[in-house]
């Protein structure tokens, strides 16, 4: 389902975590693209983890940029 550029796929039947794949911003160079599992705890909504790229539309290609596990408290740029 594509909807606002937000997909959630879930090809395992439940038996994994869904990933989800959001653009976060887009301009006429470049896109963010962010990757993500999350789960609940204590009702907050957490990073299982989340990593974003960057794709330069210019060169046609993507560089990892930051990542953040909420479980163990890691947030990295």
């Amino acid at each position: 389902m594509v909807n606002d550029g937000y997909v959630k796929t879930d090809n395992s039947d439940g038996a994994f975590m869904s990933v989800f794949v959001e653009i976060i911003h887009e301009d006429e160079m470049y896109k963010v693209i962010s990757l993500a599992h999350y789960f609940l705890q204590n009702g907050d909504l957490m990073a299982d983890p989340e990593m974003c790229f960057l794709y330069n539309k210019i060169q046609g290609e993507y560089f990892p940029f930051y990542y953040k596990q909420d479980s163990v408290g890691v947030e990295e740029r």
